[in-house]
């Protein structure tokens, strides 16, 4: 993943469909998730918003 592609909350629906490899490894165990976009990461600075799943 490249510096532009550093947060998840920006990537478009046409990005991740492209991109689905890049985009699945990024969620890996999901333990964030974006209070402002609903997206979740395997860490908190792929996301703007980052909360600490449950």
């Amino acid at each position: 993943m490249g510096k532009e592609d550093k947060r998840m909350c920006k990537w478009s629906t046409e990005k991740i469909k492209k991109d689905f490899g890049d985009y699945s490894e990024a969620i890996g165990d999901a333990s964030h998730a974006c209070m402002k976009c609903g997206r979740v990461a395997g860490s908190k600075e792929q996301l703007c918003k980052p909360e600490k799943r449950k």
